[in-house]
């Protein structure tokens, strides 16, 4: 299994103008009973289809006997995609510090997009090559780079979570904690995003098939008809991964909410 990049759709408004005063207020007056109440009164609706994945996620990393530490994350992400991590009796037993991050992973089980093959979408959005034995996968400028360019962000995010009184931060990945494993887009942000993505013609990547391959050559010693089935498949993906991706900023977009970028195994 490989890295994952999970878009999530954020409510912007609801994490700047009711978590962080909430999560404030709780921190203030070191009380975590106040952060457990909002937490609780927050309405949650499993989603079958998210519970399916979970699960067949969880399968496929027991069947390649995946470290125990990833088993068990995946098992919690299961359960809160059931909604069963937010009673209030299992909350009762949270420090601050773990309520705090339960509400900034918030709304990962309903409105997440996911990427599984999404290196080779990175390269024929913006064609580059990549260091040593990488060659086809580019280094990208962190979220919140000067050089970014939109479609960087798009994928990498603009900028870092928005932070509470103690300057944590509001939103909180559930994949690694790496810091160039995470990035936010604000509605704002959002919004020029997708215009930039409409802007795509995937039917000009057929353009860039020789160059794809050529990377490859230089990597792999594999004969003309492997490598063209290959780099096939990859475009395949590709266009695939970027209809994902467009959904997911339109979607955003069309709800004013905010795109979490987060990259996970």
């Amino acid at each position: 299994m490989g890295v994952t990049l999970d878009l999530r759709l954020i409510d912007h408004v609801r994490v700047t103008s009711k978590d962080a005063p909430a999560v404030n207020r709780a921190v203030l007056e070191n009380d975590a009973r106040i952060l457990l109440d909002y937490i609780v009164a927050i309405p949650f609706t499993p989603d079958p289809d998210t519970i399916a994945y979970r699960q067949e996620r969880l399968k496929k990393l027991q069947d390649l006997h995946a470290p125990a530490v990833i088993i068990e994350n995946e098992v919690t992400l299961l359960k809160n995609a059931k909604g069963e991590g937010y009673t209030s009796d299992i909350l009762r037993s949270k420090t601050l510090d773990e309520l705090r991050v339960i509400l900034g992973q918030w709304g990962r089980f309903q409105d997440t997009y996911r990427l599984e093959t999404w290196y080779g979408l990175d390269w024929f959005l913006q064609p580059a090559e990549g260091p040593d034995d990488l060659l086809t996968i580019p280094i990208r400028p962190k979220a919140g780079d000067p050089m970014q360019t939109l479609l960087d962000q798009a994928l990498k995010g603009s900028e870092l979570s928005p932070v509470d009184c103690e300057g944590m931060p509001l939103i909180r990945t559930c994949g690694s904690k790496d810091e160039d494993c995470f990035g936010y887009n604000p509605p704002e942000k959002v919004a020029v995003i997708h215009d930039r993505l409409s802007a795509v013609d995937v039917q000009k990547w057929d353009d860039l098939v020789p160059q794809r391959i050529e990377l490859h050559q230089r990597n792999w010693r594999y004969s003309s008809e492997q490598l063209n089935k290959h780099v096939e498949h990859e475009l395949a993906y590709a266009r695939e991964g970027f209809e994902v991706l467009l959904k997911a900023y339109g979607d955003a977009r069309d709800r004013e909410f905010g795109v979490a970028c987060e990259y996970n195994l």
